[in-house]
């Protein structure tokens, strides 16, 4: 391990070398960039002295350290904020911090929530759309990723969001307040499928990964037929290339990869059309409609050879 004394000029200059994402004045790393520090994780919360540097180095206030998601239905982080043993327990350190993003400001617990900056594409997509005469459903809201652009930037009549995570609930609240759209979001806490208004709205977002279709029915439930004659819903769900393979002898000779890409695209809209006109059929007997993908959209590659997918699925009435 690094003398704890030569911690700040030896990172300083090198901290383009190191990952971590600052918070205001907090900072979070993991235990890899730690140990490029020559750090151990496991006895940092023991050297008040290393600590004192390392907040120096990184000219924060508060240190927080990352390790993997835990494995539970809310997918929580698996955060601890650093603490000297010097330091007075009686006084908590506040683990609340604000990420602005995209022009909005998202407050979260950063011991119990997480911030996806993956997303920024499709937050910036959905930025564009007018929704000042619409109704919309988010029906995995979390600390408000998306719903928060409906509200903020979309400029929804109203929008209701589901959330059944506790913790990310009072971010949710908090994000409301902090962004003055209170009085436009009504916020839903428990599963979607037991909460969620029903014949409310012109458009529902399913933002969850790796899919949301398990909530295709409760969306089409909320969706108000007797107002809007065209409603839309954001479908999200994870391509995983190799399964959308056809046998050899239906697959074109010298097909490039980004034409098999494409091609699988296709596939997995067309199939989430397919599942979207025979649920809301079955939701909404006899109501003549016509489904489409408007439109098809990477958001971001998710993992090896899995992206993350959003179709926008058009049901005209």
């Amino acid at each position: 391990m690094k003398d704890s004394s030569s911690l700040t000029t030896t990172t300083t200059s090198s901290l383009k070398n190191i990952r971590f994402v600052r918070y205001g004045d907090l900072v979070l790393l993991n235990e890899s960039s730690l140990a490029k520090l020559g750090l151990d994780a496991s006895t940092l919360s023991q050297d008040d002295e290393a600590l004192r540097r390392l907040k120096a180095t990184f000219r924060c206030s508060r240190l927080a350290l990352k390790r993997h998601i835990n494995d539970d239905d809310f997918r929580s982080p698996n955060v601890v904020i650093l603490r000297g043993k010097e330091e007075d327990d009686s006084e908590p350190i506040d683990p609340w911090v604000v990420q602005v993003d995209n022009g909005i400001r998202y407050c979260f617990n950063i011991e119990k929530s997480m911030f996806c900056k993956g997303n920024i594409k499709e937050k910036l997509r959905l930025s564009k759309l007018d929704c000042s005469q619409e109704v919309v459903v988010d029906l995995f809201a979390g600390i408000g990723y998306f719903a928060l652009v409906f509200a903020v930037h979309c400029r929804a009549r109203q929008v209701f969001a589901c959330e059944w995570n506790p913790t990310a609930v009072e971010a949710l609240r908090r994000n409301a307040l902090l962004n003055r759209v209170e009085e436009r979001v009504v916020i839903l806490e428990g599963d979607n499928r037991l909460v969620c208004p029903v014949g409310v709205a012109s458009r529902v977002n399913m933002g969850l990964i790796p899919s949301s279709l398990a909530s295709l029915e409760t969306a089409c439930r909320a969706l108000d037929v007797l107002t809007f004659s065209r409603l839309t819903l954001h479908v999200h769900e994870n391509l995983t290339y190799e399964l959308m393979k056809r046998p050899k002898e239906e697959e074109e000779d010298k097909k490039s990869k980004r034409e098999s890409t494409e091609l699988a695209r296709r596939r997995w809209a067309q199939g989430i059309v397919e599942q979207v006109r025979d649920t809301f059929s079955k939701v909404h007997p006899g109501l003549s409609s016509t489904v489409e993908a408007q439109e098809v959209v990477c958001i971001k590659s998710y993992a090896p050879h899995i992206d993350h997918m959003v179709a926008d699925v058009v049901i005209q009435l």
